[in-house]
């Protein structure tokens, strides 16, 4: 163990001083061309750009990305799984570690550390790296594990404990710096409040946490008094809930629209992963050409043909939920000739400009709304669950973080749409038992419609275990269940490897990390290998009132009391 741990930490430490230039300058390039599955040489940086995504992502390979459901192991080689999962013990690191997992990312990463001497947790962050809008989900999440750490662990933060420290990260998904430091094998560990890699070898010390907004704050609110939150309940007034059961609105299978709904945000999807870059139809002067030349048509169904082959020719080229209205607007088209219900009803409600804005009525989408394509009204949960299908199309970090389990406790079936990215409950369902899959370009869609339609009780089975499913996290037995599983454990094998800087022996770790011993965690942030981070954030821990962290420095000011 100690010769293992010496071994990766020589690597960690030469790579630390790189870790510090790209957390100040932002500008060095990263070479990991032995962590990388190609080769490099002769390259040019576009080139060897393009092929390491198809690497990392498999863009939009159906095969790798849905193999693991076509193929889907047991319920017995899960169960094993899982044992192993839970009881992997992490090895030993230390604040060093954590700060140098800063060179990775864009922004939104930061370093908690404890400080007994002032009993709080106080957030670090590198001085270079931009203030980006998703600094309120990194305010949120620090502000909730610091209280929820305190609840858990009531024993290990006092005044007389010794530091703690833990690199965080939090947004919609990792973004990380520059491509090809991926994948990335850190020491220490980085909790990640959003969605991770579905591929854990591409970033194997990361840790999925309860995503920003409903399930972090249910998590924080089951720490503060054991309650289940109000977006884990039955939609009805007392007590309130919004989960849209079946039950509870007297729907049944049988009596389902059957058509598959989706209804939400146009919005983008992984836009600094993806490559090659979905667009939105905005975004291709193709479309929007024949958009043009499509709204000089008086006759509305010829305008409506002329949209939905604009959109049909550049399917590759879309982000997937434009695939989905694609999808849609072909099937309105084959439904009018047949005079039936089309298959699909995928249409986007709002658009993202400075805050949500309804897309009907909007000039942006007027050419799509006068062929009658794209846009729609809100609906609600309530109205949704009346159908008999639905799916969770993924956004900006490539999952909808809500929609999914939002969809499970309806009455019809879920088409989950697998991206390269998951969510940390996403690791609780099972293909084919909770949802049917669908591939990243929807391709496939159509025909797992058909199949549920020409399967119906297996359809139900699978739709009625994911109401199940849904039902029993909204207990006090199931919840619990999760809130040990997904962050008491994580976070105990976390505090156990952490090494706190004046317990380090010097035989243990590398020379000059031992050369630190007998000093403070604040000699390590005033060394030139921890000076480029700042203090941004100070939390107490005891709340999770928004007064309970104070927000520090002008940079951060400036972002904590924006939305």
């Amino acid at each position: 163990m100690i010769h293992r741990m010496k071994q990766r930490r020589t690597v960690a430490l030469a790579m630390l001083s790189i870790a510090a230039a790209l957390c100040i300058g932002g500008l060095l390039q990263w070479n990991a061309a032995e962590d990388t599955a190609f080769d490099l040489e002769g390259m040019e940086y576009d080139e060897y750009d393009e092929q390491f995504h198809r690497y990392l992502l498999k863009t939009f390979d159906e095969s790798h990305l849905m193999e693991e459901y076509d193929a889907a192991p047991s319920d017995e080689e899960t169960a094993q799984e899982d044992q192993v999962t839970k009881n992997k013990t992490m090895e030993p690191y230390t604040l060093e570690d954590a700060i140098l997992e800063a060179g990775v990312f864009k922004f939104s990463f930061a370093v908690i550390i404890y400080d007994p001497e002032n009993d709080k947790f106080l957030g670090y962050y590198c001085k270079h790296q931009r203030i980006a809008a998703s600094f309120q989900k990194l305010k949120s999440s620090i502000k909730d594990l610091a209280f929820m750490l305190r609840k858990s662990f009531p024993e290990r933060f006092t005044p007389s404990s010794p530091e703690f420290a833990v690199a965080i990260k939090a947004g919609d998904y990792p973004h990380i710096l520059y491509p090809d430091m991926i994948p990335h094998v850190g020491v220490a560990p980085v909790l990640q409040f959003g969605s991770v890699f579905r591929d854990v070898n591409l970033y194997p010390n990361m840790i999925a946490m309860p995503m920003p907004g409903l399930y972090l704050k249910c998590f924080s609110e089951w720490s503060y008094k054991h309650s289940i939150c109000t977006g884990l309940r039955p939609l009805r007034k007392r007590p309130k809930g919004e989960l849209a059961f079946g039950e509870e609105l007297g729907l049944e299978w049988d009596n389902l629209i059957p058509q598959l709904v989706w209804r939400g945000t146009d919005f983008a999807f992984l836009p600094l992963l993806v490559h090659p870059k979905p667009f939105s139809p905005f975004a291709l002067p193709t479309i929007s050409q024949k958009l043009k030349v499509a709204s000089k048509e008086t006759d509305q169904l010829r305008r409506m043909v002329a949209t939905s082959e604009a959109l049909r020719e550049s399917y590759d080229k879309l982000l997937p939920r434009w695939k989905g209205v694609s999808l849609t607007a072909d099937a309105e088209l084959a439904a009018k000739d047949e005079d039936e219900l089309p298959w699909a009803n995928i249409k986007f409600a709002n658009y993202n400009d400075s805050g949500l804005k309804a897309t009907l009525g909007s000039d942006r989408y007027k050419l799509y709304e006068e062929a009658g394509i794209a846009v729609s009204d809100y609906m609600s949960p309530k109205t949704q669950a009346k159908y008999k299908y639905h799916i969770d199309i993924g956004g900006g970090g490539g999952t909808t973080w809500t929609g999914t389990t939002t969809k499970l406790a309806m009455p019809g079936l879920l088409f989950h749409h697998v991206t390269p990215t998951k969510d940390f409950i996403h690791d609780r369902l099972k293909p084919y038992e909770h949802f049917v899959p669908v591939s990243p370009d929807l391709s496939d869609l159509k025909d797992k419609f058909d199949w549920a339609e020409s399967h119906p009780e297996e359809a139900k089975r699978i739709a009625d275990q994911a109401t199940k499913f849904m039902r029993h996290l909204g207990t006090p037995e199931g919840f619990e269940q999760m809130f040990e599983e997904d962050f008491v454990q994580p976070l105990r094998r976390v505090i156990e490897a952490y090494q706190p800087t004046s317990t380090i022996l010097p035989s243990e770790l590398s020379s000059r990390v031992g050369s630190l011993k007998g000093k403070t965690w604040m000699d390590v942030l005033q060394s030139p290998e921890g000076s480029h981070m700042e203090r941004l954030l100070e939390c107490n821990g005891f709340t999770t009132l928004q007064s309970s962290c104070e927000v520090v420095g002008e940079k951060a000011a400036r972002f904590a009391n924006k939305k």
